[in-house]
């Protein structure tokens, strides 16, 4: 889909509702996990996929070891272990 421009209305409790054609051209749906950023004044949500993740945990990872803070392999592990959990209810 080439970029087309379509205008939707934000609710009273700050929902907003993706256009049909959007859904079905992005293969969105229920649960589907959306990264939302804000850059010079727009919004830009894109399909979170394994490389949103990776960059996502690219960038904390700079920030710790910027501010040289460390976490053990188990905490890692129990936190994707804590995670998997949460996404499977």
């Amino acid at each position: 889909m080439s970029q087309k421009h379509m205008i939707t209305t934000m609710g009273e409790k700050g929902q907003v509702e993706i256009p049909q054609r959007i859904i079905k051209v992005m293969g969105l749906g229920a649960k589907t996990q959306l990264v939302m950023t804000y850059k010079d004044g727009a919004i830009i949500i894109t399909k979170a996929s394994i490389s949103t993740a990776g960059y996502d945990l690219e960038n904390i990872f700079k920030q710790m070891d910027a501010k040289n803070l460390q976490i053990s392999d188990e905490e890692i592990k129990k936190e994707i272990k804590e995670y998997r959990k949460s996404i499977r209810n």
